[in-house]
């Protein structure tokens, strides 16, 4: 198994910030070098499949391992792990398996619960379409109605763009699998509950995917936990609201810099 792509920036402590679907590495693109600055080595790699990988995983907990290889290549003993959306399942699951090497998590636009039965249904559409056409194109025309807030889409079309553009660039058999995998997650709030580090949870208050009552589930579930609402955002916040992510991530990691890392 080779070991996740990823860029790397800054020294110190430890974050890694995993992406959303169906998207790549470059989601961070304007919170990586800011928060490094801060003081931190910020791993930003691509998901198995997604990006320059080109190995799908078949479940969550197989993402986590591949980020836990990671860390392993990299001498990491322990991290902060953030992640948005599928990035949020992803830093759940490792937090579940790895637990000693979680130093804090970060949870924007993303939830712990499982997918109810409309939403497996859901994905396993979309898993069969893209297989069926062999392409993500259409998948890519309707992702900017369904994860951007309308003053995003209004105000900087060009992220609209850059939407549609790196969900093209994504391959139908990784689209698929990864459906599938995040259809068939279990529920984390057991997770949660049993961390003893601090947690960010954050969402765009457009969000129509990540509600603000799975916001509150994560909250409640997690000992030690900032509840963070953003507006004018919808569910890609590290795009829309880049330089308020970096703002409340720096102001979180000052905070678990002394008692854990």
């Amino acid at each position: 198994m080779t070991v996740l792509p990823h860029d790397a920036h800054g020294v110190g402590p430890t974050l890694v910030l995993l992406h959303a679907f169906p998207l790549d590495r470059s989601l961070w693109d304007g919170v990586a070098s800011p928060v490094a600055a801060a003081g931190w080595q910020v791993l930003v790699p691509d998901l198995p499949g997604f990006g320059a990988d080109d190995e799908p995983a078949a479940s969550i907990d197989a993402m986590a391992d591949r980020v836990a290889e990671l860390l392993q290549r990299r001498s990491v003993h322990s991290a902060v792990i953030g992640g948005c959306s599928l990035g949020g399942y992803v830093a759940l699951a490792f937090a579940e398996h790895y637990p000693e090497q979680t130093a804090g998590l970060i949870l924007v636009d993303t939830k712990a619960s499982a997918d109810d039965d409309a939403a497996r249904a859901n994905r396993a559409r979309i898993a069969e379409q893209v297989e069926r056409s062999g392409s993500t194109a259409a998948l890519a025309a309707t992702q900017a109605d369904a994860l951007l807030a309308p003053v995003t889409r209004a105000r900087h079309p060009e992220v609209a763009v850059w939407l549609h553009d790196t969900v093209l660039a994504q391959r139908p058999a990784t689209v698929a699998a990864t459906q599938r995998a995040m259809a068939a997650r279990p529920a984390r709030f057991d997770a949660l509950r049993a961390l003893r580090v601090p947690v960010l949870c954050m969402r765009g208050a457009d969000d129509r995917i990540a509600s603000a009552a799975d916001q509150a589930a994560m909250v409640a579930a997690a000992g030690d936990a900032l509840d963070v609402t953003l507006p004018d955002a919808g569910h890609l916040l590290p795009v829309e609201q880049p330089q308020a992510v970096v703002d409340q991530v720096v102001a979180f990691l000052a905070q678990v810099r002394g008692p854990v890392c």
